[in-house]
């Protein structure tokens, strides 16, 4: 069922029929897909407040927010290969399926035909009408008292997160980002590298943690702004002094001190070396740390999203990596299995 959001940017809700095309089904064995939660057919949105699940899976496959900030493009494929991943793995008694609702996917089709060759201030504009639909499906989403998990696009989509958990909380709220950049750039029109300085310009961000931030690639007037708004930054470069016992105890009490009301959690797969990703680095968090980082964030009360942004499986003119969706697959079932009493 296609439901119409923003300036008429359709997102498409999976029916049971849809999520088992993904499965392949073998004898002896269920498959998560033929387990997992979703929406009747033809339902809309608000019948997820009649659901007992407690997590929401959401697909932004797009890349318009990466070519906007002259990144590469690739990010849009991520979805796909994540839904695939997560829906063959096996459902057991180590993880609940019932807990997870696949809700659907945007879907920016038409928008690549009508803007095939599109300018980087028309990719800018778009980004706007994204942000829109975005934050309006995320708002609903909240209305239901679920928690999204979102995978798939640029970082620009931390905007429209961190805004509707802002208007649902009526407040500004806290976020950390797992991330190799902070996306704090110039507001010089929307892209995946200014979602962070936009969302605390328009007062939906209050306080900014960046977990292993790369020197090298933090420029010298984002270090002079994040500086200025007082964000909390631990540099991969300093994290490296320390071992995996003394990462998580200081995330531990990182984590404190933005956690006494809603925050958000933003996972930028750059930070991990070797992923394909739009801003592929070789140097980064190994993938099984990021694992625990995820279980202690995940752990905490009042932790109301998870975003897995910035993966590809194949990045445009590039390489390719259908890893990519074990990986977030992974990451998503370590997120709901150490969640506080679902």
């Amino acid at each position: 069922m296609i439901v119409a959001l923003g300036m008429s940017i359709p997102f498409s809700v999976f029916t049971q029929k849809q999520v088992f095309s993904y499965v392949q089904v073998r004898e002896g064995e269920t498959k998560l897909g033929e387990a997992v939660a979703c929406l009747e057919d033809g339902a809309n949105i608000e019948a997820l407040a009649h659901n007992a699940s407690k997590f929401v899976l959401i697909g932004i496959p797009e890349d318009f927010g990466v070519r906007a900030n002259l990144g590469r493009s690739g990010t849009q494929t991520a979805f796909e290969w994540a839904l695939k991943a997560l829906l063959n793995t096996q459902s057991n008694s180590f993880f609940n399926p019932e807990q997870l609702l696949v809700l659907g996917t945007f879907d920016f089709s038409d928008l690549y035909i009508n803007h095939k060759d599109a300018t980087v201030h028309e990719l800018r504009t778009i980004l706007e009408t994204i942000d829109h639909a975005v934050s309006e499906l995320i708002i609903k989403v909240y209305a239901c008292n679920k928690i999204p998990i979102v995978i798939g696009g640029g970082h620009n989509n931390a905007y429209p997160l961190l805004k509707a958990l802002s208007k649902d909380q009526n407040q500004t709220i806290n976020v950390i980002n797992i991330d190799a950049h902070s996306d704090f750039r110039a507001l010089e029109g929307r892209h995946s590298g200014n979602g962070f300085s936009y969302a605390h310009e328009n007062k939906y961000l209050d306080q900014y943690v960046l977990w292993g931030l790369h020197q090298n690639y933090t420029s010298a007037y984002q270090l002079a702004a994040l500086h200025k708004k007082a964000c909390n930054i631990h540099w991969f470069e300093d994290l490296l002094a320390l071992d995996e016992m003394q990462q998580l105890e200081l995330l531990s009490a990182t984590l404190s001190t933005i956690s006494s009301k809603k925050f958000g959690f933003e996972l930028d797969l750059d930070a991990i070396a070797n992923v394909n990703a739009s801003a592929f680095s070789p140097i980064g968090f190994s993938a099984t740390h990021v694992l625990n980082y995820i279980k202690t964030i995940a752990a905490q009360d009042n932790c109301a999203y998870f975003h897995i942004c910035e993966g590809a499986y194949q990045i445009t003119d590039g390489p390719t990596d259908p890893s990519i969706g074990k990986l977030i697959a992974y990451y998503v079932m370590q997120f709901v299995k150490n969640y506080p009493n679902p």
